[in-house]
């Protein structure tokens, strides 16, 4: 069984900043999801029953205008979208480099590490589903969070 030292303030301080840098993912997805949400909501306010073709344009509700609020409504929110997917595909790309760059003791302890940090942070499990999927208690899964967070290299500019 390994002994598990205090830690120190340095230590504390450096895994709380690793969990704020890999907090960001979780942020970024849930923007991404609510931008494709309202990309959904628009398209169905303009494809109702009543307002569709019998080519499937969507057509205007009132004669007098044309659709081009839609099309610009519709382009500013596809890229806006595009955008979050962007952000969200560029941190993730990130941070499974920067877990390539974690070196534990042994080669089964370094991928324990790199497992919990990806479904804590990638997947957004909880403690208890994450420690589940490696086999081990949920404490084991926080000290292996813990060990990797200490290990993460962050960039300099999130230092």
């Amino acid at each position: 069984m390994t002994v598990k030292k205090k830690l120190t303030p340095e230590e504390l301080k450096k895994i709380l900043k690793t969990r704020e840098y890999l907090w960001r993912y979780r942020g970024a997805v849930m923007e991404k999801e609510d931008a494709e949400t309202r990309l959904a909501k628009f398209e169905a306010k303009y494809k109702t029953a009543r307002s569709q073709q019998e080519t499937g344009m969507p057509t205007s509700h009132d004669s007098e205008h044309d659709l081009s609020d839609y099309f610009s409504g519709r382009d500013e929110l596809i890229e806006f979208f595009t955008e979050k997917q962007a952000d969200c595909m560029g941190i993730e790309v990130d941070i499974h480099m920067r877990l390539d760059a974690i070196e534990g003791k042994d080669s089964k302890e370094t991928a324990e590490m790199r497992l919990v940090v990806r479904y804590r942070y990638i997947d957004g499990l909880q403690w208890w589903q994450a420690a589940k999927k490696l086999h081990v208690s949920v404490r084991t899964a926080q000290y292996l969070e813990q060990k990797a967070a200490l290990l993460f290299p962050l960039p300099e500019w999130f230092e």
